[in-house]
C-alpha cells in the first residue's frame, strides 16, 4: 500500500536521517498505548436530536401498541453533548489525531471530556472494556455502582518510573515526496470518512439476563440483529465478522467468527419476512421466527466454542 512504501522511504532511506526516523518510529510503536491531545472542546449539542437517544421498556411498549414509531429513534438523551459527533471524532475526527496502527489511542478533548479509541486485533472487548473502567470510577468514585469487572488490585509506582514526555524528531528534508504522499493519504482518508456515519444509543429496555431466561445467547442475538439489518440495508445477508477470544492460550489473541451461518441466514430472511410482509398466510409465523433464533443461537454458540 501506499502507507507501507512511504514508511520504508521515511525510515529505511539510504541517507543519515533516515537512523532519526527509525528511531522516532520504533519509539512510538513501543508504546502500550497513545494519547491524542485535541485543541477543540467536545462537540456540544445544536438540535435535540444531537443528543442521541434512550430506548426503554416502556418505550417498546408504546412502539408495540402503535402509540410510538420506531422512526422515532428513541427518548432523547438529556445529554448537552452532541453524541453522534463525539462518537465520530473519538473514531476517525479528521483523520490525523489517532495513530490507527495502535490498538489504544485516549483522545481527550480541550474541555477535559476523553474517549477511547481501540482497535481489537491485541485483544478481545473486555480488556478495553475493563480498562476505561477502572480509569472512570478511579476518577468519578460516585461511580462506583456501575462497576461490571472486578476492582483492579494494582501496585503504586516509585515515581522514578515514570515516563516523562519528549518530542519526537522526524527529518524530512531529504524526502522531496513526503508533501505528495500526505496529500494522497488526506484524500484517501477524507474519501474513505465520508462513507462512515453512526448514530448511539443508549438500550435500556432489556438486557443480557432477559435473554438468557429465553434460553438466547446475548452475544448470538446481537448478531442476529446484525444479520436483520444487513438483510434489510442490503437485501442479502453480507459477511460478517466477529472475534473470539483465545486469552486462555499460550499467546493468544484474538481469532474470528463468520457469524453469518446458514442458520443465522434463515433466521433473518425469515424475520424480514414476518415483519414487512402484509399477507401472514405466504410468510413465517412468529412462533417459527423464536425456533428459527433459538437455532441461529445454538450454531452460533457452537462456532464460538469450537
Amino acid at each position: 500500500s501506499h502507507a507501507c512504501i512511504s514508511r520504508m522511504h521515511l525510515t529505511h532511506a539510504s541517507h543519515a536521517s533516515s537512523e532519526q526516523n527509525a528511531a522516532a518510529m520504533s519509539a512510538v510503536e513501543q508504546a502500550l498505548f497513545a494519547v491524542s491531545l485535541l485543541d477543540r472542546p467536545a462537540p456540544s449539542a445544536k438540535t435535540p436530536s444531537d443528543q442521541g437517544y434512550i430506548i426503554t421498556k416502556d418505550w417498546v411498549r408504546r412502539v408495540v401498541q402503535g402509540e410510538e414509531s420506531w422512526d422515532a429513534g428513541g427518548e432523547l438523551a438529556a445529554s448537552q453533548i452532541d453524541m453522534r459527533a463525539y462518537a465520530k471524532e473519538v473514531l476517525h475526527g479528521d483523520g490525523r489525531g489517532v495513530w490507527y496502527d495502535k490498538s489504544v489511542t485516549i483522545v481527550a478533548f480541550s474541555d477535559g471530556r476523553v474517549g477511547f479509541h481501540y482497535e481489537h486485533t491485541y485483544a478481545d472487548a473486555p480488556v478495553p472494556g475493563l480498562m476505561c473502567e477502572h480509569a472512570y470510577i478511579n476518577t468519578n468514585p460516585r461511580a462506583a455502582a456501575a462497576r461490571i469487572y472486578p476492582p483492579l488490585s494494582l501496585p503504586s509506582l516509585p515515581s522514578s518510573t515514570v515516563v516523562r514526555a519528549r518530542r519526537l524528531e522526524w527529518e524530512t528534508r531529504q524526502l522531496p515526496s513526503l508533501r505528495e504522499w500526505l496529500a494522497s493519504a488526506e484524500a484517501a482518508t477524507a474519501a474513505l470518512l465520508a462513507q462512515v456515519d453512526m448514530q448511539p444509543v443508549h438500550w435500556l429496555a432489556f438486557g443480557a439476563d432477559a435473554l438468557k431466561r429465553l434460553q438466547i445467547s446475548p452475544d448470538a442475538f446481537c448478531q442476529a440483529v446484525l444479520q436483520v439489518v444487513a438483510k434489510r440495508w442490503f437485501g442479502r445477508p453480507v459477511l460478517t465478522y466477529e472475534s473470539a477470544s483465545l486469552r486462555s492460550f499460550h499467546r493468544g489473541r484474538t481469532e474470528c467468527i463468520r457469524s453469518a451461518s446458514p442458520a443465522m441466514t434463515s433466521f433473518a430472511r425469515a424475520f424480514v419476512a414476518f415483519s414487512d410482509g402484509n399477507d401472514r398466510h405466504e410468510t413465517p409465523g412468529k412462533h417459527k421466527v423464536g425456533e428459527l433464533l433459538r437455532a441461529a443461537g445454538a450454531e452460533h454458540s457452537a462456532l464460538g466454542r469450537s
